[in-house]
């Protein structure tokens, strides 16, 4: 018996040493005991014409937390002193970016066109958003950014018009302040759902920019729609490279409603107006397609007046035309869709 005891406990102390050790080894470890992500070094960029639409890869050997996790990365950039940008995230070892996401990046932190721009990237790994992020170490890379509007972003849905979840439709295109200003719709919203879908993805529901909640964007197949509860006129916005949107109610009661808007300019000599078309979802949206315009100078103006024109200097595809603005340039010939907003006095040129 007593010899039995004895090989009872030497099991148990053994099973206790080993459960023990089991632990140790799902233990995650402090974070000052992490070994953080080691960034990889990235050759210098130069953005131009016809690289503009192709990708990079940025890659690093995974963080070590003490045991196997499910670790999120973050990559951030950082131009002059700026803030830390987000530019995307993996849970893999390596990153492929667009290209034109670089360039609408470090532009809009004020990169120089067509000069090296010194720009830090640094990642941050996660297991948990209870957990401390670990940083990398920071890596350092000369881009020189190209001056061109980022792609274009449409709103895909049955919020607007006629065109109820058409994902080829390109009428919806959002607007911008300027090229490099986040896309902004303000227009009158029915109830229903909403997605976004860049240029390029036309036609595919593979790439959409769905709801995260709490304001995020997914750019997933699965990702749910962002909802509008009530008809109303609201300004929706969408910021793809940092993967966030917003709906804020627009009051237009007092707006003026025109019989017409229409463009005139150095098409016509400036002698005859090109009408464009009220919406069906929105008398202040206005449309004209598949209109042929030659390089040279237009404006906006409504009911055939002058007294009542927009422009804006050097502003072009995407626009906020002021009231009596500078007249818009369309430096390049070629069919364009045109869109107008009178209530903000967004246009974009929609180049076919």
């Amino acid at each position: 018996m007593k010899k039995i005891n004895i090989l009872l406990i030497s099991f148990l102390m053994f099973t206790f040493a080993a459960c023990e050790k089991n632990q140790d080894m799902y233990k995650v470890l402090p974070v000052d005991e992490v070994i953080p992500p080691v960034f990889e070094s990235h050759a210098d960029i130069v953005i131009d014409a016809d690289n503009f639409s192709s990708t990079t890869t940025f890659r690093w050997q995974p963080a070590d937390f003490g045991t196997l996790t499910a670790t999120e990365y973050y990559l951030y950039a950082i131009v002059g002193g700026s803030e830390d940008i987000l530019v995307s995230s993996s849970y893999g070892d390596s990153l492929v970016i667009a290209l034109s996401t670089i360039n609408t990046i470090v532009l809009q932190a004020g990169a120089t066109v067509g000069i090296e721009n010194y720009v830090t990237f640094i990642l941050k790994a996660s297991i948990s958003t209870a957990y401390e992020k670990v940083t990398s170490n920071p890596i350092f890379v000369k881009i020189t950014p190209f001056s061109a509007a980022p792609e274009a972003v449409h709103i895909v849905g049955d919020v607007l018009g006629s065109h109820a979840w058409d994902n080829a439709n390109y009428e919806y295109i959002m607007f911008r302040d300027n090229n490099l200003a986040v896309n902004v719709y303000t227009s009158n919203f029915k109830a229903g759902g909403l997605k976004f879908n860049k240029n390029t993805n036309l036609g595919s529901w593979d790439y959409m920019y769905g709801d995260g909640g709490s304001g995020i964007l997914l750019q997933n197949p699965s990702a749910g729609n962002i909802n509008i509860s009530s008809a109303g006129y609201y300004t929706v916005t969408a910021n793809v490279n940092q993967l966030t949107y917003s709906i804020i109610p627009y009051d237009a009661s007092s707006a003026t409603t025109y019989t017409v808007v229409s463009l005139i300019g150095e098409f016509s000599s400036w002698g005859s107006d090109m009408d464009l078309t009220k919406t069906d979802y929105d008398p202040h949206i206005w449309i004209v397609d598949n209109v042929n315009l030659p390089a040279g100078e237009l404006k906006f103006r409504a009911n055939y007046d002058w007294g009542i024109n927009w422009g804006a200097e050097d502003q072009f595809p995407y626009g906020k035309g002021v009231s009596g603005g500078a007249n818009i340039v369309v430096p390049d010939a070629g069919t364009y869709f045109v869109k107008f907003n009178d209530l903000t006095g967004h246009y974009v040129f929609y180049k076919k």
